[in-house]
């Protein structure tokens, strides 16, 4: 069943970077040049997965019978 429903995520980025110092700043200033974040989130939804799936569930329904 819980290949049917769908998936939500969410992934969260710090980073901080160095540079040589006497490098030139083209943007900002050494500080916020200094420092990235992301943030990610996304959301799947099983729309059609080839027949495996259905494939799968008939498997388990047979072991089901056969025990």
């Amino acid at each position: 069943l819980s290949s049917y429903l769908p998936t939500i995520f969410a992934q969260y980025g710090l980073n901080w970077t160095a540079s040589q110092a006497g490098t030139p700043v083209f943007f900002g200033t050494e500080r916020t040049r200094a420092r990235s974040q992301t943030l990610t989130l996304g959301f799947q939804l099983p729309i059609f997965q080839g027949f495996s799936r259905d494939a799968a569930i008939q498997r388990a329904k047979i072991q089901i019978k056969d025990t």
